[in-house]
């Protein structure tokens, strides 16, 4: 339901989401707003609205949203840059750069964001990945080096991810996946190979997730689902028969979580919702029925959250 003074903010596309703190849920829309939404009074509030607005190309998408922990949003508007929103004292400060400067392009059309713990801002963008020193506004560039074997693998970044141990996932729109490890201060990265049943399955990556036993999960873009195993560097895939009409997209996953229960949520392009339970390797279907009000709302998911009470949060891009 859209309350009346949202009319004019919300769209149906939404491409974020995001809690925090417990029970305060942040909504990033393809029209470029971001709406907080506070689940115990029910209440969505438009967040400068003149700052967070369609602009006339409609090219300003609120592609991801992070935080540091500390009171603050960091927010990754696509062809607009990176934002830094104080909560508590609802104040904005974008970061602003030189357009005539070819690395920022990494910083003004972002796909991802990402706070990691030492207070250092990731951002994954259609040329490469940055590091942002919020406290200085000095950035660090990093783009694949053909004749380097620890470089980053491609320039087109999809999906951030900081697992438990503090390793940066990047996964990349057609090579694979970078893994950066402060301890080594390198990446290393996973690529689909014919020849490897124990590698990747496909080079497209749109999501990650960690579960409870430390495994780190990966969904792809036709190539389905993979567990990849720390302790051996293998991955497990798990895909789709899509001969029918009725799957063809089973195996193109565009969101993923794990919830506190260990279930993994699959979001995919144009078949709902899955929940992936690791322990049998069974699989549940969340579809939109017409003829069910109380079904799931669409079937091109492309955002998950299960927010402090354990319900989730679905978004999709056109309901």
């Amino acid at each position: 339901t859209i309350l009346p003074n949202l009319e004019s903010f919300l769209d149906n596309y939404i491409t974020s989401l995001h809690e925090f703190p417990a029970g305060v849920l942040w909504i990033g829309t393809n029209s470029g707003y971001l709406i907080k939404y506070d689940t115990k009074k029910q209440l969505f509030t438009p967040i400068q609205s003149d700052v967070f607005k369609p602009n006339i190309d409609n090219n300003n998408f609120i592609s991801d949203i992070s935080s540091d922990g500390e009171d603050h949003l960091w927010i990754s508007v696509f062809l607009d840059g990176v934002y830094k929103y104080h909560v508590s004292s609802n104040t904005i400060r974008p970061h602003k750069m030189n357009y005539t400067d070819p690395n920022m392009v990494s910083v003004y059309a972002p796909f991802a964001i990402e706070a990691d713990p030492h207070g250092k801002i990731w951002i994954g963008s259609v040329d490469g990945l940055t590091r942002l020193d919020p406290d200085n506004t000095t950035y660090e560039f990093f783009r694949i080096e053909t004749h380097n074997p620890y470089s980053i693998a491609g320039n087109t970044i999809k999906c951030l991810f900081i697992d438990r141990q503090q390793n940066l996932w990047a996964g990349t729109g057609n090579n694979g996946i970078s893994r950066y490890s402060p301890d080594l201060v390198k990446f290393k990265y996973y690529q689909h190979s014919d020849e490897d049943s124990n590698s990747l399955s496909k080079n497209t990556v749109y999501t990650f997730t960690e579960d409870q036993d430390g495994n780190i999960w990966i969904g792809t873009s036709g190539g389905g689902l993979n567990k990849f195993d720390a302790n051996d560097e293998k991955f497990t895939v798990y895909k789709w028969d899509t001969s029918s009409p009725q799957t063809w997209s089973h195996n193109f996953i565009m969101k993923m979580l794990c919830d506190t229960q260990n279930y993994i949520w699959l979001g995919t392009w144009e078949s709902g919702l899955f929940r992936f339970d690791p322990r049998t390797e069974s699989f549940r279907n969340y579809h939109n029925d017409p003829q069910d009000i109380t079904s799931l709302s669409g079937n091109r998911i492309l955002s998950i959250l299960e927010d402090s009470k354990g319900q989730m949060w679905i978004g999709t891009s056109d309901k």
